[in-house]
């Protein structure tokens, strides 16, 4: 359940990063199904024992089968040396998480066309000044 929740997580914080970078409204959207088509399209389509199986696996479709994460053992041959699977996703799992919400975070702060950045003001609102700000 956390190993989905992260992954779920960092595709969260690409879907922010891209909403902050950008103007166009659906541009997150589409963007989304892109990445979600190219990670199914590189699961699906991307043999087992090719030298792109990391590829493969760690990808948001590989991620999220933690049936065969947990279950299966698996290793990588990277640079003639078998690393796991698990220790390779957990990895890549917190380093994405990591950057992405640091970048996330830099881009808010240096944000120029975003609205809430206008008027944030309301988040620093005493409890009394919340109520009038509510009320009227």
């Amino acid at each position: 359940m956390i190993t989905k929740g992260m992954v779920l997580f960092s595709f969260g914080l690409l879907l922010v990063i891209v909403s902050i970078i950008t103007r166009i409204s659906y541009l997150p959207q589409v963007i989304g199904i892109l990445v979600l088509g190219l990670c199914y399209g590189l699961y699906t389509f991307v043999p087992a024992y090719s030298i792109a199986s990391p590829v493969k696996y760690i990808n948001i479709y590989g991620l999220l089968k933690t049936q065969n994460l947990y279950g299966a053992y698996l290793n990588f041959n990277l640079f003639d040396q078998p690393i796991s699977r698990l220790l390779t996703a957990w990895v890549v799992l917190i380093l994405q998480n990591s950057v992405g919400f640091f970048f996330s975070v830099y881009l808010f702060r240096r944000g120029k066309h975003l609205e809430i950045k206008k008027n944030v003001s309301w988040l620093f609102l005493s409890n009394s000044d919340f109520i009038k700000f509510t009320l009227s």
